[in-house]
């Protein structure tokens, strides 16, 4: 499934969530699970995580999103 492993490699799990339409019923893809997202935690993928070659790219997407400003209630994983 094409959709399900492109949302897989997306930097933060709560942003690694697409919906689609099939066979007329939407169908939630969310490979990390939709717990962060409601408990607005920012948290790394596997491929972006502490020990990953990635990581820096995290970081710089997650502070120049700006998130904190918008949602004072969010957790980032740093």
């Amino acid at each position: 499934m094409e959709a399900y492993d492109g949302v897989a490699h997306f930097p933060e799990t709560q942003t690694a969530v697409t919906l689609r339409l099939h066979n007329k019923e939407i169908e939630i893809l969310a490979p990390y699970g939709l717990k962060d997202l409601f408990e607005m935690k920012v948290k790394p993928t596997t491929l972006y995580q502490n020990d990953s070659y990635f990581n820096s790219l995290y970081i710089e997407r997650v502070t120049s999103k700006q998130w904190k400003k918008i949602w004072d209630k969010l957790s980032l994983e740093i």
